[in-house]
């Protein structure tokens, strides 16, 4: 499959997970739509850039959940890292799944100067 936007993208079988930013288009965002129609093409772009790096479907998929099966959820890996931290008791294992897109690095960054003080 050959797909075009500003660069063109060919999926096929050698191709790793693909996600396409649905909210990223004038029909799933109001803010997107507002800035491509006033010209805002850069504000289009950052908003674009943001609905990714937040996981625009996995706010989505929290927010569809019943509220007694959701756990922890924030827009940036900054305001995740507060409830990361208050959650980890002495003696827990940590695994870090991210992209560098959403800054995991600012959670692996902040564990690790918790353990540094811990250890201190």
């Amino acid at each position: 499959m050959r797909l075009a936007g500003l660069e063109p993208l060919t999926i096929d079988d050698d191709s790793l997970f693909v996600n396409v930013g649905e909210r990223t288009n004038v029909t799933g965002s109001r803010a997107f739509a507002k800035l491509i129609l006033a010209g805002d093409f850069a504000g289009a772009v950052e908003v674009a850039r943001q609905q990714v790096a937040s996981g625009a479907q996995m706010k989505a998929l929290w927010d569809a959940l019943p509220v007694s099966r959701r756990g922890g959820y924030a827009e940036t890996s900054n305001a995740l890292l507060p409830q990361v931290l208050s959650a980890l008791k002495a003696g827990d294992t940590v695994l870090v799944k991210g992209s560098n897109g959403a800054k995991m690095s600012v959670i692996v960054d902040g564990l690790k100067a918790k353990n540094a003080g811990a250890a201190a």
